[in-house]
């Protein structure tokens, strides 16, 4: 059967999947691989367009960089097709190989093999694609179909479908996750930390510690921001999950508690940075934006400060702060001094602690099980069903925000707070009086100079929050969205 006539130049496609030491009869090099498309385009009166070569690319993906600007330009009406030396040169998967042949031909564009028969700008060409597409989606359907079996049949048995066991677990015989002895127990600290209030980045710092794997090939390192991931993690109260809305809760072995779990889950408060070498970093912040100062080291004609980094990815900071290390430190040293004797930092909840946490767990399950009934939402209707998801998940979350306020306790006593702090001073130790201030202070705001004087107090632009002090600082939190927000006082 002749084929259609073609007015459009046809590029030529050329694709290597590894250059390196390549031959033998297996191997067709670019060179060929065009004059064999060459070749075709003369002997059918074609018009060649361009030559377009991806080179070191797996022929088993089909978004490939020249592949994409054949297909634009079929698109843009510069080009009616390609030709393309063998079929396994345009593509070595069947389904996304069908896919692109089935994109090209609705472009109205044909895609010719110079090594075989297959051609869609021929009336057979194209019922041969029809046929192999319809066979490509029955296919395609049948192999989900049956690996959505399987994965429901796996979390059945206890076994969680993820591609990477959990921090804390191993797999074990049976494929069923096992709490590993030594990072079992790293993990389960880092829940209580979290429980507590500590801030993402000392989590961070401990599971770097502890050596605990956190998916990555060299030696783990933490980052604050994977915190909040890890510890949402159902798997860690014994469930197994497989994407499809299937889950048993009695899998393995759970790892953490429920109450302490729910507590994790609780906005982490900022605090300092473990790495940081400067004394107040995580602490100081601008007053016009609220967001933390980064230090800044002395240079030839300028003293070391601390300065508001301006722009975020939050937005811009309206009027940025800048001032003078040395005196914002001594400042804030002299202050902790003043207060540290009366000082009282949080201690956990005595009263009603058990019934309170009874609650938040209770309401947590509650939330969940509305979530996933879905004879319930079939009853209800999408709407209702989604209004009562929403407002038990308000009642879980209010419970959470509002757990009792722990009692305070005092710091410090009987200890001569001025001598310990020229003591860590005089031995450069940064780390050890950072946190001893972390432990009092919530945060320290610097608002920007009103002249250019170098001799304005100090006091008249820094206000030291210490905790307990205020209620809870609405302050920039890893992971969060946060705009830019004035600290007036």
């Amino acid at each position: 059967m002749s084929p259609k006539k073609i007015a459009l130049p046809l590029d030529i496609y050329v694709r290597v999947s590894d250059v390196r030491g390549r031959a033998g009869d297996s191997f067709i090099s670019p060179k060929d691989q065009e004059e064999r498309c060459r070749a075709l385009g003369k002997a059918r009166a074609l018009r060649i367009g361009e030559v377009l070569t991806d080179l070191d690319v797996s022929g088993g993906k089909m978004r490939r960089p020249e592949l994409d600007r054949a297909i634009a330009r079929i698109e843009s009406g510069e080009s009616g097709g390609i030709i393309v030396a063998k079929l396994d040169r345009f593509a070595r998967t069947l389904i996304g190989g069908l896919q692109t042949l089935e994109q090209i031909d609705n472009l109205g564009g044909a895609v010719i093999v110079a090594d075989g028969e297959f051609d869609t700008s021929t009336a057979t060409g194209e019922l041969v694609l029809n046929m192999m597409l319809s066979l490509a989606q029955f296919e395609l359907r049948r192999i989900r179909e049956t690996w959505v079996t399987s994965k429901r049949s796996a979390v059945d048995r206890g076994i969680h479908v993820t591609r990477h066991v959990p921090p804390g677990y191993v797999r074990g015989k049976d494929r069923r996750l096992v709490v590993a002895p030594r990072h079992g127990r790293a993990v389960l600290k880092a829940f209580k930390m979290a429980a507590k209030g500590e801030p993402y980045a000392r989590i961070a710092a401990y599971l770097t510690e502890k050596h605990v794997p956190s998916g990555d090939n060299a030696a783990p390192v933490w980052q604050a921001n994977r915190i909040k991931r890890l510890l949402a993690n159902r798997v860690y109260l014994g469930e197994a999950r497989n994407g499809h809305g299937d889950v048993n809760t009695t899998a393995h072995e759970a790892l953490v508690d429920e109450l302490t779990w729910n507590l994790a889950q609780r906005a982490s408060r900022p605090g300092i940075t473990e790495s940081a070498g400067t004394l107040l970093a995580g602490l100081c912040r601008c007053a016009s934006c609220s967001f933390a100062m980064r230090s800044q080291s002395a240079r030839k004609s300028t003293v070391a400060v601390y300065r508001c980094t301006t722009n975020t990815t939050h937005g811009r900071c309206a009027a940025p702060s800048t001032i003078s290390l040395t005196r914002l430190e001594d400042y804030v040293i002299e202050q902790f001094v003043d207060q540290a004797g009366g000082f009282q930092v949080p201690r956990p909840p005595v009263e009603d602690e058990d019934e309170y946490g009874a609650a938040i767990v209770e309401a947590e399950r509650s939330y969940r099980g509305a979530l996933i009934d879905l004879d319930l939402r079939a009853q209800i209707g999408e709407a209702d069903h989604s209004r009562l998801v929403a407002e038990a998940h308000r009642k879980w979350q209010d419970l959470l925000a509002n757990a009792p306020a722990p009692t305070p306790k005092p710091i410090l006593a009987g200890v001569d707070v001025a001598a310990l702090v020229e003591r860590l001073r005089r031995e450069d130790n940064v780390h050890d009086l950072r946190e001893l201030l972390g432990s009092a202070i919530e945060a320290v705001f610097v608002r920007p100079a009103m002249s250019r004087s170098h001799s304005l107090p100090v006091a008249d632009r820094v206000k030291v929050v210490f905790r307990g002090e205020e209620e809870a600082l609405e302050l920039p939190r890893r992971g969060e969205s946060y705009e830019p927000r004035a600290y007036v006082w």
